[in-house]
């Protein structure tokens, strides 16, 4: 009788492999939940830094706007 014909080898290798697909299937979705997480965290950063632009941007013509108006009534 080989030992690959017992029963309990292959409950052994039954349950080995149960286990292996388990931890694959959780590996696969930790890893797409923190893709997520960090696509959303660069998200917020790119439109942080894009409202602060915009913001300079503002406040730069708004100066530019004002100088104008001066110069204008002098």
């Amino acid at each position: 009788m080989s030992i690959f014909n017992t029963i309990k080898f292959r409950f052994t290798a039954g349950v080995f492999f149960l286990i292996i697909v388990i931890i694959a299937f959780l590996v696969a979705l930790s890893y797409e939940h923190e893709k997520k997480a960090i696509e959303q965290r660069m998200y917020a950063q790119l439109n942080a830094t894009a409202d602060l632009k915009k913001e300079l941007v503002v406040s730069y013509i708004n100066e530019r706007v004002s100088g104008l108006k001066a110069l204008s009534s002098a």
